[in-house]
Order: structure tokens, then C-alpha cells, then sequence
């Protein structure tokens, strides 16, 4: 999505629609419904951003800090062109963080109906004691 206005037709033409389209909704709509063993705490949600927050910090370092004249990397994503890494930064973090948290949340709501029909279900089915 961040890289649509830039690269949109490179991003997801011919063989990189697998990459970067098919690819992750298969694993997202798979880790939605088909995961049923556990619930998702909010603290465990979080750790999905560790790596996101991670390499936004050594992007900053190599293109803010060191910048491309040192050595340092081109702002390869163009997100900052006019210098606005505030409102990038917070739109990227904010995005990232609904990225992380919305599918274990939908995860988490999708795991709550199947145990509630599964129980339905373990309770509605006859009990026989006798051992026969």
C-alpha cells in the first residue's frame, strides 16, 4: 500500500503480484481463519512491530543521519521528497501498528466464534454413560 503511488504497476505486475499481493493475503487470510490454538495478547501483537521499528531506525540513520553523500542510502522509498519525515514517520508507525494489531484482532474474533460452536456443539451432543 505505502509503495502503490510510486512504484503501483512495478510493484504488482507480472511475477511480484505473488510477491507482494497473493503471497501475503494467502498468509493473512490463513493466519485469520485457520489458526485455532491460541489468543493473541495485545503485548504479543506488539512484538510483530519490533523488526518494523528496527529498520526504520536504521533507514533514518543511513538516509537522515549519514545521508547519501556520506555513504549513507538514497531515500529509496521516496515517501520523504520536501523533507516531511515527521508526517511520514507517523503515517509509516501508524500504519505499521494497524498492520501488526488488525489481523490478530481478527485473528482473536475468528478464534472466539469457532471455540463458541465448537462448545455448542461438544454440549448438544448426546451423552452416553453406559458402557456397553
Amino acid at each position: 500500500l505505502f509503495l502503490m503511488p510510486f512504484y503501483g504497476t512495478m510493484v504488482i505486475g507480472g511475477t511480484l503480484f505473488i510477491v507482494h499481493v497473493s503471497t501475503p493475503l494467502m498468509a493473512l487470510l490463513s493466519f485469520i481463519l485457520l489458526e485455532t490454538v491460541c489468543h493473541i495478547r495485545i503485548r504479543e501483537m506488539l512484538l510483530a512491530l519490533l523488526p518494523m521499528y528496527g529498520y526504520g531506525m536504521l533507514y533514518f540513520i543511513m538516509v537522515r543521519v549519514i545521508g547519501e553523500a556520506n555513504g549513507g542510502w538514497k531515500d529509496f522509498y521516496a515517501y520523504n521528497r520536501g523533507g516531511n519525515y515527521g508526517l511520514s514517520w507517523l503515517l509509516m508507525g501508524t500504519g505499521c501498528m494497524a498492520a501488526a494489531i488488525l489481523p490478530c484482532v481478527l485473528h482473536n474474533v475468528v478464534l472466539k466464534i469457532i471455540h463458541k460452536k465448537a462448545e455448542k456443539t461438544t454440549s448438544a451432543a448426546p451423552q452416553n454413560d453406559s458402557h456397553e
